[in-house]
């Protein structure tokens, strides 16, 4: 060997080094979250295969952990177990003066118990607890955010805890109050406050506000305190409340609750729900539109069944769900999803259009000179993109595909996008609509098996306009979300979290677009 050459480490190896260096100086501390793929993928310049190797090997050498929904965290204490809420549908949704109540789960992670929590509950300061943090929400207004912990020797008992409660009376307000929760007695403690600007951000108040500050204890029944909790609630928006949550006893474990399905194990099954929420530049609007995610669900199924020649699905049952649940919900098969969002474009529009206007090309595919907003292509082009767990997708190339998954693989399902993408195009001319471009997934079964899953064709996952509007050269009358997009970017807002309100008439118009995708594609009447 020339001892005057100097071999760098590989490229995954670099990253490894400098994230383990951060973690060292304490600049990543025990339970933040490690940059995800898409980050690496951007701060370092190196593709999503070397970023994936990264991440694992950190997961590997016991310095992060990956804990579901939340993304890959820190933890100096070696691979610790990565607890997930398990609250089933039942324990996150109730009644509250008549209007729907919905608590969603923000982050779940091991991390060392602060002081007072520490002291709250009993344990050393620092010994490891299960933090979760959540915001509660009545007919889409946020009502009341929160932090508990739980101690972390007690995390492979979550579901027990966690499954459900049942609280009955329970007056926030200033004093004290009592219910129950699962395990035994629950107290809370209310104070009067003043919103800090997180908070208000939160809970889309002014800072200043006027606030009620909870805390509150879950005890086992010999006194022992199980859980600890800290909230803060809206004054005026959460006054007296009466509701009871009972376990289905289906033992259905929260796997991870996204901008518009949440995903729960049930055995060796999942079952994916479809929301009614409304997510649009990556951020959860507080708005739900009735009836959005059983329509997602029925022409999903309905796809499915007509493209099963082309590649096997995922679809187990859609009538073996929960009661609650039916018409938005499906059973599947558990897959191991491959990284990729494998898209197909007949028309150029939305990202694939400002590509074309930067480069000329999109995902690496050049186009002819000269095309317009919303122009056919010559030919339907594969767009692949990656899959990121935060932020936006990002155009990759063909080649970063196979690279990714291998040469068959990227074969085989490019092929299966295309025909799928034809197959619905040409359905959906007969009947008035143009499909412009769709994006699906894929996953491998445990027996090597390639499956397509998720969702098919819809108005979430493809745009749709109607045929007898297009014309090349200008925004188009869309049938999908775009409306609410377009809605949306007529408003002055910076495009994160909280999103606006959707007024009332903004949402009719959306429901009637999916509706009217539903009727005209199935040739049947949505009934709901």
């Amino acid at each position: 060997m020339d001892r005057g050459i100097i071999r760098a480490d590989p490229p995954y190896l670099q990253v490894v080094k400098q994230i383990r260096a951060r973690i060292e100086s304490g600049a990543l501390a025990e339970g933040d979250r490690v940059p995800s793929t898409r980050r690496i993928m951007s701060d370092w310049g190196v593709s999503m295969a070397t970023a994936t190797k990264a991440l694992a090997a950190l997961r590997a050498e016991g310095l992060a952990v990956g804990v579901p929904g939340v993304g890959t965290i820190v933890t100096t204490r070696g691979t610790l177990p990565a607890p997930r809420d398990r609250l089933a549908a039942a324990a996150r949704t109730g009644r509250v003066h008549g209007g729907a109540e919905r608590a969603e789960i923000r982050a779940a992670g091991l991390v060392p118990a602060p002081p007072h929590v520490a002291d709250a509950l009993g344990l050393a300061p620092g010994a490891p607890v299960v933090r979760r943090r959540r915001v509660t929400s009545r007919d889409g207004v946020p009502v009341s955010a929160s932090t508990s912990w739980l101690d972390g020797a007690l995390a492979d008992a979550v579901p027990e805890l966690l499954a459900a409660r049942s609280v009955g009376g329970t007056p926030a307000r200033v004093g004290r109050a009592t219910g129950r929760a699962v395990g035994g007695p629950q107290t809370d403690q209310f104070t009067a406050g003043a919103a800090t600007a997180g908070e208000a951000a939160d809970l889309r108040v002014a800072p200043g506000d006027p606030v009620l500050r909870g805390r509150n204890w879950i005890r086992d029944g010999a006194g022992g305190v199980l859980e600890y909790g800290e909230s803060v609630s809206v004054a005026g928006r959460w006054m007296t409340y009466e509701y009871e949550i009972t376990d289905r006893g289906t033992g259905m474990e929260l796997l991870h609750s996204g901008k518009v399905r949440d995903v729960y194990a049930d055995g060796d099954d999942l079952v994916l729900v479809a929301s009614d929420r409304v997510s649009v530049y990556d951020v959860v609007l507080p708005t739900e539109v009735p009836d959005k995610g059983k329509i997602l669900t029925q022409l999903s199924l309905w796809w499915f069944d007509r493209l099963a020649d082309v590649m096997p699905n995922h679809v187990i049952s859609a009538t073996d769900v929960p009661a609650e649940w039916a018409g938005r919900a499906i059973r599947v098969r558990r897959l191991e999803m491959l990284p990729v969002e494998w898209i197909a474009r007949g028309y150029l529009a939305g990202l694939g259009l400002a590509e074309y206007r930067k480069s000329g090309t999109v995902s690496g595919v050049a186009l002819p000179a000269g095309l317009a907003e919303a122009s056919r292509l010559p030919e339907p082009i594969f767009t692949p993109t990656t899959k990121a767990t935060e932020g936006h997708d990002e155009f990759i190339t063909y080649d970063d595909v196979v690279a990714e998954i291998g040469a068959d693989t990227a074969a085989r399902l490019k092929a299966a996008t295309l025909e799928v993408y034809r197959r619905g195009a040409t359905v959906a001319a007969r009947r008035g609509i143009v499909i412009a471009d769709t994006k699906l997934e894929f996953g491998r079964a445990p027996d090597g098996t390639l499956v397509l899953a998720d969702e098919v064709l819809t108005p979430d996952s493809s745009r749709f306009w109607p045929t007898d509007g297009w014309a090349p050269g200008r925004p188009q009358n869309s049938l999908d979300k775009q409306f609410v997009r377009d809605w949306s970017a007529t408003l002055d807002w910076d495009r994160t979290a909280p999103g606006p309100e959707i007024p009332d008439e903004i949402v009719e118009a959306t429901r009637a677009r999916y509706v009217e995708v539903y009727e005209r594609l199935t040739g049947t009447t949505w009934t709901g």
